[in-house]
């Protein structure tokens, strides 16, 4: 059941990812990813980088029975051409199949690319990337190098 609209703006492939989420329709989550993509998953799930929708596609099929929703606000679209930096917020909430409660908010970090078809689709996915686990106590002194 693929459930997509036309991703003709830079940030939609992160509101119709949410859609496609909730209505636990992987193969309209796969649409949103170029080939050659890659996607990094959570803090707490290691931060590995995987191809393109891999870690989505779980993420959905985990979910199937559960009452989980998504929702997510793109904060910051930051477009080049045909490449945009998008920054958002995003949480997935609800029972999971097993009846416990899930409650979790991250900060994104996106870069989707215009494709020849004028739809626009994910080259970098970082679901954790903008995450205050990210900010670093202080400045590390400037690497060196050669002048």
């Amino acid at each position: 059941m693929t459930t997509l609209r036309t991703p003709t703006k830079p940030e939609d492939p992160d509101y119709l990812l949410a859609h496609a989420f909730n209505n636990r329709d992987v193969e309209a989550a796969k649409a949103l990813y170029e080939d050659g993509s890659i996607t990094r998953s959570l803090p707490e799930q290691g931060s590995v980088a995987g191809g393109g929708s891999d870690i989505i596609v779980g993420l959905i099929q985990a979910a199937v029975g559960s009452e989980q929703r998504m929702n997510i606000s793109v904060v910051q679209v930051t477009q080049v051409g045909d490449i945009a930096l998008l920054l958002s917020q995003w949480s997935v909430t609800g029972p999971t199949a097993d009846g416990t409660q899930l409650s979790i908010t991250h900060r994104g970090v996106e870069v989707t690319r215009r494709q020849p078809d004028g739809t626009w689709k994910y080259v970098i996915d970082v679901t954790g990337g903008a995450d205050g686990a990210m900010e670093l106590p202080s400045i590390p002194p400037l690497p060196k190098y050669n002048s």
